[in-house]
């Protein structure tokens, strides 16, 4: 067993264990009579307790890491692989990525989480989580590495897509029913990258995980401050803890003040254990995310993934003899793992066995599409869409990434189980309908603008690659990552709409991008990785089946100088400082919690469009505003009416505007605090409904290590996004006054 802890195990040895590891042992745990930790009357701690006492050190070593790096590679059998100890009745517990869909094989790819995040439904949110559930049980795993809480700082990071925005209740409440839905499915949500983790590194290989090279993912040390930290960055891990139960958490490759985020006591066990009550284990991101053996034994992880390298038995046994960790240590971090797995009853029964077979593969398909549908968003229509058929003759397709499958790389690649391209379904409709398609693929920008100009409309596909491992070179549609492999989407919009002026831009982005040439088009879609089924999902938006919902999750901005981090190296990707255990580059997170929306409303910057925007088929109006109770518990209401002549869904959202503390403690003048969306039909109202307590008004108070409110006004904003805002009301508070 050393041997193979040991990281250096022979390729066909590694391909061997691949190919066998599905059918290392598949009993349920055993007989209580035999196996007193089998007994499921007795809590999952003292089932653990009897456990660890009936094993050897080697065996408590052996949990300490997994065991199967080609795994992590090819995804088969699994993501990872962590074998288990027949003789104790442990069968090996297999864990799958999952913020998109299953990376094992064929499976169902759904829309990127932006697009989750883009419906604003939770509701949806919880409805994919469970979907990609099912497939992970079914393909024999059980535990996902998802959902992805990570609050987006830099928009040219390359996880952006993996992502639920720059909002974190935004990211809080989509992640919670995601994870909440994924469980339900009786699988482990291993939330993902614990924490301040915002950037890839610049320079390298598109597509090649291991390639940031200035300001790396391995190598960069967030220097923050604890208020900024509390409030942004880890506000949805504690939600998800606190309010979900979650078990599982993934620490993530970067330093945090000068720690190792999976070394850091301050994080994973004064944060995660002791203060919001975490039972389960933390495991680290594959491959090196922990920095040494005996600080990541001493503050809180559990597992290093997706094999030991500091993990290992020799290391491991060494660091017990130095006392540099204690056995007692030990038991707590291999503790930790087994009481999570008597928990969720993975101990209890056998493997899931892989059958795909029981896969519901059309309808896994029909929620992607559905995701694709909600999560679009309408950003500009001069009364171009939606596209009436009957009134064209002719309709023209430009740009490549119409009939391609757009999705991000990294661990988050998922091999659809079937691709209907947005080219496919939108000629079949247009030719049933006797429209004359044209298509070009966009590489020849003379050529593609001669197709567009003799078309009634033009639908232009521009997309952007995005890849765990490196941050994009720009906020541009074409960066150098476009130009390497021949395209150059920006420049194929500008020569499209300079012909046609009924010209329609498709986004399929990873982010928020710049949009210089939005005026001179007639509409603007955004679609961010629609998935498998994004060609049905877009055609549906352009012919009006669908009446688009979506609101954005991220600010668009007006110029990359606008960004908090423009001209800004020592705030990304950071300057080169070499740190105390081992980080090279230094990055400040010095402008607090002034993270997107709230940095561009602090510095009162115009944006393209606003975080919460988008717009719709219909019209909707807002009145009545309405508040019961007092501070600090609130209720309020809002009538929406549906002002148009279709059938629509609006969210109504509401911000907060909290009183500044100090001088040195201010407040972004707006934060999302809740939301509510309504369906409508043509003239008819609804009530949006909110409610507010005490910790949704309140900061981190750094001076007293807590959570308080402060005294002050209150202000509150609904309305249709965080720059339209309407309805508003004010509150005094501990004495406080409104002026």
């Amino acid at each position: 067993m050393s041997t193979y802890r040991s990281g250096f195990k022979s390729m066909l040895g590694l391909m061997a264990s691949a190919l066998l590891a599905g059918c290392i042992g598949n009993d349920d745990c055993g007989d209580p009579a035999e196996r007193p930790w089998c007994d499921t009357t007795m809590t999952p701690q003292e089932r653990t307790t009897l456990l660890l006492d009936e094993m050897t050190l080697d065996e408590k070593l052996s949990l300490m890491a997994g065991d199967n790096l080609i795994s992590a590679l090819t995804g088969l059998p699994a993501a990872g692989v962590s074998d288990g100890i027949p003789r104790l009745g442990l069968n090996p517990v297999y864990y799958s990525d999952g913020p998109l869909g299953v990376r094992e094989g064929r499976a169902t790819a759904h829309a990127s989480p932006l697009a989750i995040a883009s419906s604003f439904n939770p509701d949806l949110a919880r409805e994919v989580g469970k979907a990609i559930g099912n497939e992970v049980k079914n393909k024999g795993n059980d535990v996902a590495h998802a959902p992805t809480l990570d609050v987006v700082r830099i928009y040219t990071s390359g996880r952006v897509f993996e992502t639920f925005g720059e909002d974190p209740y935004l990211v809080s409440q989509m992640g919670l029913q995601w994870m909440q839905g994924l469980e339900s499915e009786g699988v482990i949500a291993n939330a993902k990258h614990f924490g301040v983790y915002t950037q890839e590194g610049l320079i390298g290989v598109p597509y090649l995980p291991l390639s940031g090279v200035i300001g790396s993912r391995f190598l960069y040390n967030a220097v923050i401050d604890e208020r900024a930290m509390r409030e942004i960055y880890l506000s949805p891990f504690e939600v998800l803890v606190k309010q979900g139960g979650l078990d599982s958490i993934m620490c993530s490759y970067n330093y945090v003040n000068d720690e190792s985020a999976c070394g850091s006591k301050r994080l994973l066990h004064d944060i995660l254990r002791d203060e919001w009550g975490f039972e389960g284990y933390v495991l680290t991101d594959y491959v090196f995310a922990q920095k040494d053996t005996v600080d990541a034994a001493n503050s809180g992880n559990d597992l290093e993934m997706p094999i030991g390298i500091f993990y290992t038995e020799s290391k491991l046994k060494g660091a017990l003899e130095e006392n540099g960790v204690t056995e007692q240590t030990i038991d707590q971090r291999v503790g930790n793992v087994l009481r999570t797995l008597f928990d969720h009853g993975v101990i209890d029964r056998k493997n899931y066995p892989a059958n795909e077979e029981a896969i519901d593969i059309e309808a896994h398909a029909l929620v992607a599409q559905s995701t694709a549908e909600q999560g679009s968003v309408l950003l500009k229509n001069d009364n171009l869409l939606p596209v009436d058929l009957g009134k064209i003759t002719s309709l023209a397709i430009i740009g490549d990434s119409s009939d391609r499958f757009i999705n991000g790389g990294g661990s988050s690649m998922v091999m659809p189980y079937e691709l209907l391209t947005p080219r496919t379904v939108i000629t079949e409709r247009a030719e049933a309908a006797g429209v004359t398609v044209y298509y070009h693929d966009g590489g020849d920008l003379a050529a593609a603008a001669e197709t567009a100009s003799s078309a009634d409309i033009a639908l232009v596909f521009a997309a952007t690659s995005s890849s765990e491992g490196q941050d994009r070179t720009c906020h541009r549609l074409t960066c150098l990552e476009e130009k390497i492999v021949g395209r150059d989407p920006e420049g194929l919009i500008n020569a499209v709409a300079a012909v046609n002026s009924n010209t329609t831009v498709i986004l399929e982005t990873g982010s928020a991008v710049l949009t210089p040439w939005r005026h001179d088009v007639a509409a603007l879609l955004q679609a961010w990785f629609p998935g498998q089924y994004g060609g049905p999902a877009l055609a549906n938006i352009i012919f009006g089946d669908v009446n688009p919902s979506g609101k954005l999750p991220l600010t668009f901005p007006e110029s990359a100088g606008d960004t908090l981090y423009a001209n800004n190296f020592s705030r990304f990707p950071g300057n080169f400082k070499k740190g105390p255990k081992g980080s090279l580059f230094e990055v400040e997170y010095d402008e607090g919690v002034m993270v997107g929306y709230r940095w561009f409303d602090d510095q009162d910057i115009p944006v393209a469009y606003p975080f919460g925007f988008g717009l719709s088929y219909t019209s909707f109006s807002y009145s009545d505003l309405t508040i019961s109770g007092s501070l600090p518990n609130l209720n309020i209401s809002v009538k929406i009416t549906n002002t148009g002549d279709r059938t629509g869904s609006e969210t109504a959202q509401l911000y907060v505007g909290l009183p500044n503390p100090s001088d040195s403690e201010r407040q972004p003048p707006r934060q999302l605090k809740s939301f509510d969306k309504v369906t409508l039909a043509p003239g008819q109202s609804a009530t949006a409904e909110f409610s507010l307590d005490t910790r949704s008004l309140s900061y981190w108070n750094e001076a007293s290590e807590n959570w308080q409110m402060a005294k002050g006004c209150y202000r509150l904003f609904v309305g249709a996004h965080s720059r339209d805002l309407a309805m508003q009301a004010s509150l005094p508070f501990d004495g406080g006054t409104c002026e």
